[in-house]
């Protein structure tokens, strides 16, 4: 659990920087192709350089396995899978997709919100990850489970309430009609990336036991390999109010970097902190489950905040960062809440009123090698006779979801094989 925690910090650390810079390159401007100066509002640009930073996960998997080879047999993992076959590398392009659009929607709409307002409608994730978690993975999700979920969820929305209240207080106030916009299109993208997260968690859990790195990396292959292939072709054709009246000219993207040292140095740090972000996510998906991945997902929301404070203030009239203000109060209550709402998920907290229930968890096989995942086993009990430090619900018992909602729900049970459905058909048409 205590590597577990690191792993989590600096995902959390990763992911925090990672949005910052992205709202600091969005805000930043620079010369273009044409000769004039304009802000560096490139969305489907930041997605490509997002994949091309997860790919550099595939070189150092490849290079920790060749180590890991070299060792005596006794000190290799016990589980999880060191090589991946055709099939799987082929069946992983299905999870890229969805972080692609996933993430591209995501880039687009922080163009017309708050970052602070954009991590509050990111927070959505985490009821669309318990519901898919439910239907397609057949994870029982308790009292407790829900009610964190709801906590968390109230949490992000008092952060997004206040972030609303103070909109004509902001250094860059965007037009509401836009503003709204936005918050649909991210919403549509927190669709898409809990489906990812499920279906990523299915992939690392056995029996596919697909190695972290190895899974960041291929999706990065797939992202990119779309991006270059399709997606960057057609935006310079399609009509669009980037320079030269399309959707986004990339071509203008490398003369704005060229012409910009902060642009060229913060595309750096953004490259390093998606792929420690990248990891850590799914590192924490395979030790725990797709609900953590998206915890850690909202969690970021307190120190962007906090940075974003700092950097109005440290640096006045740059158009950075955003201030205090009288509703800020509320921001700072819905963090705490946000922390709660994951230690009563966790069971780290007892809920009064019986709505608290103790899920007894023992470790058959774990590690926390980059190329493992762990493998739990859970029942619930009235008071939970395992030592502290092996109490928690980062595996929750996976019982038909038709228990779950009502007995009778026989259609929701035909909901839970469709991650294996998916892989199997990929599996079927793909070479070995």
């Amino acid at each position: 659990m205590v590597a577990f925690s690191y792993i989590f910090g600096i995902g959390l650390l990763a992911g925090s920087a990672n949005s910052i810079i992205e709202k600091m390159m969005f805000q930043s401007s620079g010369i273009g192709i044409d000769g004039t100066t304009h802000f560096f509002q490139k969305p489907w640009y930041m997605s490509l350089v997002m994949f091309v930073a997860m790919l550099l996960a595939l070189p150092m998997y490849y290079c920790l396995r060749q180590k890991n080879d070299k060792r005596p047999s006794s000190t290799l993992p016990e589980s999880g899978s060191s090589n991946i076959g055709l099939r799987m590398c082929f069946t992983v392009c299905i999870p890229s997709i969805f972080d692609l659009l996933g993430s591209s929607l995501q880039a687009i709409g922080l163009v017309y919100t708050p970052v602070s307002v954009y991590q509050m409608l990111k927070g959505s994730i985490l009821l669309f990850s318990a519901l898919f978690s439910v239907l397609f993975l057949g994870r029982k999700m308790y009292r407790h489970h829900w009610v964190g979920v709801f906590l968390c969820l109230t949490a992000l929305v008092l952060v997004g309430v206040s972030s609303l209240s103070s909109r004509e207080q902001q250094t860059q106030v965007v037009s509401l009609p836009l503003m709204l916009l936005g918050i649909f299109i991210i919403i549509a993208g927190q669709v898409v990336c809990a489906a990812q997260y499920v279906l990523e968690e299915f992939l690392l859990k056995p029996p596919n036991d697909v190695a972290p790195m190895a899974l960041v990396g291929l999706e990065g292959f797939w992202g990119t390999l779309l991006m270059c292939l399709v997606f960057v072709p057609a935006l310079q054709h399609l009509p669009g109010s980037d320079v030269g009246n399309v959707m986004e000219n990339t071509e203008d993207s490398f003369v704005m970097l060229s012409n910009s040292p902060t642009l060229l140095i913060c595309t750096l740090g953004f490259i390093v902190s998606i792929l420690v972000f990248n990891i850590c996510g799914v590192m924490v998906t395979a030790e725990a489950s797709a609900m953590h991945h998206t915890f850690l997902d909202a969690s970021r929301t307190i120190v962007i905040w906090l940075v974003s404070v700092l950097m109005y203030y440290a640096a006045p009239g740059n158009g950075l960062g955003e201030p205090l203000t009288k509703y800020s109060w509320v921001q700072a209550v819905g963090f705490v809440l946000l922390v709660y709402g994951q230690l009563v998920y966790d069971q780290a907290v007892r809920l009064p009123f019986g709505l608290g229930t103790k899920t007894r968890v023992s470790f058959t096989e774990s590690s926390a090698s980059i190329g493992t995942s762990s493998r739990l086993t859970s029942r619930e009990e009235g008071i939970s006779q395992v030592p502290h430090e092996y109490e928690c619900s980062i595996a929750p018992d996976r019982t038909p979801p038709s228990a779950i909602v009502g007995g009778n729900s026989r259609a929701i049970d035909w909901l839970m094989p469709v991650p294996a459905i998916i892989t199997q058909l990929s599996f079927a048409v793909l070479p070995d």
